[in-house]
């Protein structure tokens, strides 16, 4: 698609949107309660924020990252879901020749920052997000098979499944594998459905390239980490948002850099 101004400040305020909502998920789901009732309130006075307090970006900044009623610190982590979220929810329209394909998009980004983020909190991936995102996936391949290079709906839904599969079993191994060789669970079962779920919606190949960057990326900021700040961290940091990462990176340019990878650099060396 051609990028124009007005679809572009659509895309990024939709996110912006988005992005609100998804903080009440992140908050909420792994506490049990309802995302949508009651309405969105102080952590710590529970008093109920105004509309007009509650704008993503613009209200925390108004407010100085404080609570207009109590004055209590509002995490910053408000503001960076609403943002990150807005800036995928563009990328996902940049990177996309059809509608269709930016929807694909926009709804895994979600499934990834809500799981992220979450897992960053309290260590764990609620079943409800994963789920959620491995049906819609799967349908989406079976209505739009395009979406995985398919021009047949069964097509389109073996490549769904066969990416769900990939990722699932390399890093289902892996999770086994470390846990026989250093005695001790490795890897939670959650990070293992995760990547599955991200399969579902990248295919079997940059599952893997996933897989791979997330490794990588999580040992040089996992290192780099736990040398200059605090080694005690060692073995507490979750794996979801290095596997989120990692599939953004697969999504937007993961295939650019197989290609370069496998033709510029094996190829000639």
């Amino acid at each position: 698609m051609n990028p124009s101004f007005f679809l572009c400040a659509a895309y990024f305020i939709l996110g912006l949107i988005a992005g609100s909502f998804f903080n009440v998920c992140i908050y909420r789901m792994p506490r049990g309660l309802s995302i949508l009732k009651p309405r969105s309130h102080c952590p710590e006075c529970n008093s109920g924020i105004s509309w007009y307090d509650n704008i993503p970006l613009i209200s925390y900044i108004f407010l100085k990252g404080k609570c207009r009623k109590c004055g209590k610190r509002i995490k910053s982590l408000y503001f960076i879901v609403e943002f990150l979220t807005a800036v995928l929810f563009l990328s996902a329209y940049l990177c996309s020749d059809s509608v269709p394909e930016t929807i694909f998009k926009i709804v895994l980004f979600s499934v990834l920052i809500i799981a992220s983020f979450i897992d960053i909190q309290h260590f764990i991936i609620p079943d409800e997000s994963s789920a959620a995102g491995f049906v819609f996936a799967l349908f989406m391949s079976v209505l739009f098979p395009y979406l995985h290079g398919r021009d047949i709906w069964y097509l389109g839904l073996s490549d769904s499944l066969m990416g769900a599969f990939a990722g699932f079993s390399a890093l289902g191994f892996v999770s086994f594998a470390g846990s026989r060789i250093l005695k001790k669970e490795a890897m939670g079962f959650g990070d293992v459905k995760f990547i599955a779920v991200i399969g579902a919606f990248v295919g079997w190949e940059l599952a893997l390239f996933t897989i791979m960057m997330a490794s990588l990326i999580g040992a040089v900021l996992s290192g780099s980490f736990m040398l200059l700040k605090n080694r005690n961290l060692k073995g507490r940091i979750p794996f979801g948002p290095y596997l989120a990462l990692g599939a953004v990176i697969a999504v937007l340019w993961g295939q650019d850099l197989m290609n370069w990878y496998l033709y510029d650099i094996l190829r000639y060396g």
